[in-house]
């Protein structure tokens, strides 16, 4: 019985090496593409915060109470 016991223990073992070698390539991968993915969005984040402060800070555009813009039209003065 300890014989079976060790074959199948010894099987386990082979198997989780078999394992641990096939997946470790793919994490290696996906480690590089979350940290360029990382990088990339800290470069882009980088430029919209140099384009929003390049930006004019008084805009003379209103605001509706939804959250979208108000296009003012002209008053129309009496002669």
């Amino acid at each position: 019985m300890t014989g079976v016991v060790g074959a199948l223990v010894a099987l386990a073992v082979v198997v989780a090496l078999v394992l641990v070698l096939a997946v470790r390539p793919h994490v290696r991968r996906l480690a590089r593409s979350v940290a360029v993915l990382r990088t990339d969005t800290a470069t882009r984040l980088d430029r919209l915060r140099a384009i929003r402060a390049e930006r004019p800070q008084s805009t003379a555009v209103g605001t509706s109470s939804i959250g979208g813009r108000v296009h003012h039209r002209p008053v129309e003065t009496a002669p």
